[in-house]
């Protein structure tokens, strides 16, 4: 089902995420690390989420931001 796909996905990008933590240098299972991977993953959801759904009818002002990101 779908809900288990996004579930196997979701699971895999806080993986990508602790992956990146120890890259760094960083131990992703100290104290004030654990969330951190969810709470990524859940925020690059809702930022794409936003994304997605502002691109499905483009106001002009995001038009412009796109077009003339330093205004």
């Amino acid at each position: 089902s779908s809900a288990v796909a996004a579930a196997k996905l979701g699971a895999e990008a806080e993986e990508a995420v602790r992956t990146l933590l120890r890259f760094i240098g960083e131990n992703p299972a100290r104290d004030g690390l654990t969330e951190t991977p969810a709470r990524y993953v859940r925020a690059l959801f809702e930022h794409w989420m936003r994304f997605t759904s502002a691109a499905s009818s483009p106001s002009p002002r995001l038009i412009s931001s796109i077009v003339n990101p330093c205004d």
